[in-house]
């Protein structure tokens, strides 16, 4: 088995015992191993690319930790260079594989983590060497979660940590080496609140009073009125959709961001005039504490202020949001890239019982639809939005958006950002692009509207520009085509799929989704590989204000209002739902757009009952007759119930899809788009298998 440094002569490990002076921490720190086996010159050939290329960045020299025990069986061995901003671990058994529960592995790795310095240093990085695979991935991860809690318990406050997989190598085959960012989360106190510094100056002025000498109080008038001012500005800055990622590419947020430096600016003159005319006021110490924080904060270019503030206005103070450390094993993988940035597919710790997610980063682009319903250019609040739609989801028993929780990572600053981590879903997506191999295409104008999409710093217009474009293209085998859309190859007539998109368009009427397509919704299943349902996925375009069935063209047609069938189940949880009970799930969004959501969610109320009285309800099972005098009584608001009442359809029976049309429905848009195919693209039947590259 390799290590991931080469092993030093006896006559380098004689000479290195010798040397015990202890070492000092860029960070204060102090690093005094009993032991140490100094690398003076260390062959770079044998290091994993990872950990090679941080040693040529600073020329580092790295110091070798021996583990305390020597009958683990296991080849503990611990490294860190000088500075101490590096630490490097290896936690391999004699097979190249890690023990999953660490009852052997940690304790040692731990001890190694200790005697290099850890409790009175934490460092930027931390490499390990372990076992390849998934499993074993997690297992180093938890490891190193492990170690950043240890040191964390001696910390009072404890610091906030956020530990960040940045790269992985193979090293073999049983081998990774995988770098770790550590990172303290910035999470700095805002500037004074005029409450609050109205306070401190009151409790200032009476101790003084108090205990000592009288001494000339400063008029604190102008002082309150630039803070005042400075407040209002950040506040709108917030609304505006500053983001932490920098000030955003729109004249009117460029304007925005110049008037808070100058009422920042105004602040500072004041607090520096007030001091230098009250150099022996009793609030001397809270006016240079201000004094500071404004300092800082002009410095920082505000990124911290809006970024706090955008905080306290989003998020529920019992939120507790996912982070890079519960995301393992934290590379993840791109799977999409779009006009909101890159996504990202992320496996779980089996033993969380979580399913993987996919993760997505709140971002300032959006599409036509989305602008035209009426969400904010500059603070879409994309994690919001798909957040409150799964929570509704959920409230009304329909099942139909996967789990969401707001995400937080952070930059490479360590600064938070926010964005949202979806449960992944495993089934078919509703369409799939397959390439027209009779069209030439410009193969460099395609891949550089790719790598706008890809890269997150791309502008806003540009980003427009290029989601707009790439939909007509696909890759197949490595080269570019265009394309065309065809619903993937499954069973209209199959009862979960009727139902799950009856179910899903029914909601998205409540949701006001501005981007509604076959692309975005999955047919989920089991792990027979049958279908159970339908779950809608990108939900960020939703609860616009401007949003109404007439007003937003779903899936590029005429398509309008709830389907013409609904299931019973649906039916009763929508009839029996109060919106004042949806409202606090909503938080988040403006009072506007929660308003508007009501007003939808009565209008579909209205229009189940309808459904109900022509009995354009369906069942998958047979209803009993209690459970019939339930639903019919919740309509009694509609009109005096027909005498008799009309029987519940089955979901799945032959003639259900005759009501279908692809003006009414999500199921019946997907028949006639694969009727239509199948006449243009004769011998394909209108479909294209659920995976794989297609020509046509």
């Amino acid at each position: 088995m390799e290590f991931p440094f080469p092993k030093f002569t006896k006559r380098q490990q004689k000479a290195s015992q010798k040397a015990k002076v202890p070492t000092p921490s860029k960070r204060g720190g102090v690093y005094a191993p009993e032991e140490r086996t100094v690398q003076t010159t260390v062959k770079l050939d044998k290091l994993p690319k990872v950990l090679r290329s941080s040693i040529i960045e600073k020329n580092l020299q790295i110091f070798e930790i021996p583990s305390p025990s020597s009958n683990t069986g296991f080849n503990e061995i611990a490294w860190r260079d000088q500075n101490g901003s590096k630490l490097y671990l290896e936690n391999l058994d004699s097979e190249g594989t890690v023990l999953l529960d660490l009852k052997v592995t940690y304790p040692e790795v731990q001890s190694l983590a200790e005697k290099s310095g850890w409790p009175n240093s934490l460092p930027d990085a931390i490499y390990v060497k372990s076992g390849g695979g998934d499993d074993q991935r997690m297992a180093a991860k938890k490891m190193v979660l492990g170690l950043l809690k240890s040191y964390q318990s001696d910390k009072k406050p404890p610091k906030p940590i956020i530990l960040k997989e940045t790269q992985t190598d193979n090293v073999g085959p049983k081998g990774l080496a995988i770098e770790f960012s550590v990172k303290n989360i910035t999470q700095l106190d805002p500037i004074m609140m005029q409450d609050d510094f109205g306070l401190e100056i009151m409790q200032g002025i009476r101790s003084a009073a108090r205990f000592g000498p009288k001494k000339p109080s400063p008029n604190l008038g102008p002082i309150n009125d630039a803070l005042t001012a400075y407040q209002a500005k950040l506040q709108a800055g917030v609304e505006n959709g500053f983001r932490v990622e920098g000030v955003d590419a729109a004249p009117e947020a460029r304007a925005m961001f110049q008037e808070i430096k100058n009422a920042a600016q105004v602040l500072k003159d004041t607090i520096d005039t007030t001091i230098e005319r009250n150099p022996d006021s009793p609030l001397l110490t809270k006016l240079k504490t201000l004094q500071k924080q404004v300092e800082s904060a002009i410095k920082d270019g505000f990124t911290n202020e809006l970024d706090t503030r955008r905080w306290q206005q989003w998020l529920d103070p019992k939120l507790k949001p996912l982070t890079e450390d519960v995301i393992v094993p934290g590379t993840g993988t791109q799977i999409g890239a779009g006009v909101q940035g890159p996504v990202f597919k992320y496996e779980l710790d089996p033993a969380s019982e979580r399913k993987p997610a996919v993760l997505k980063y709140d971002s300032n682009g959006l599409n036509n639809n989305a602008t035209g319903a009426g969400i904010p250019e500059l603070n879409p609040q994309q994690s919001v939005r798909a957040v409150a739609a799964f929570k509704m989801s959920e409230h009304l028993n329909l099942g139909v958006i996967p789990r969401t929780e707001v995400f937080v990572g952070t930059d490479a600053d360590g600064r938070p950002k926010l964005g949202q981590a979806m449960e992944f879903v495993n089934g078919a997506i509703g369409q799939r692009a397959a390439g027209k191999k009779n069209e030439n295409v410009d193969q460099k104008f395609v891949r550089d509207q790719e790598n706008i999409l890809k890269n997150p710093n791309s502008r806003p217009e540009d980003l427009r520009t290029a989601a707009s474009i790439m939909p007509n293209y696909v890759k197949v085998n490595g080269k570019w085509y265009r394309a065309d859309v065809f619903p993937v190859d499954i069973d209209y007539g199959d009862r979960f799929v009727q139902k799950g998109l009856s179910n899903l368009q029914v909601f998205d009427y409540i949701i006001g989704h501005a981007d509604r397509n076959p692309g975005n919704w999955i047919y989920e299943k089991d792990n027979t590989g049958s279908i159970t349902g339908v779950k809608g996925i990108d939900n960020d375009d939703t609860f616009g204000k401007r949003w109404s069935p007439e007003g937003v063209p779903l899936m590029g047609g005429a398509l309008r209002g709830i389907p013409p069938i609904v299931d019973i189940s649906t039916a009763l949880s929508i009839l029996n739902a109060d919106f004042a009970a949806i409202r606090p799930l909503l938080a988040g969004l403006s009072d506007e757009e929660v308003n508007k959501a009501a007003e939808r969610f009565a209008q579909v109320q209205q229009e189940v009952g309808q459904r109900v009285m022509s009995g354009k309800i369906a069942s998958m099972e047979n209803v009993d007759q209690a459970t019939l005098d339930q639903l019919h009584n919740k309509v009694t608001f509609i009109g005096p119930r027909p005498q008799p009442m009309p029987g519940i359809l089955r979901w799945g029976d032959q003639g259900i899809a005759g009501d279908h049309t692809d003006q009414n429905s999500y199921l019946g848009f997907q028949i006639a788009t694969k009727d239509y195919l199948a006449q243009k693209y004769p011998g394909s039947e209108g479909v294209i298998p659920q995976s794989g590259d297609v020509l046509v």
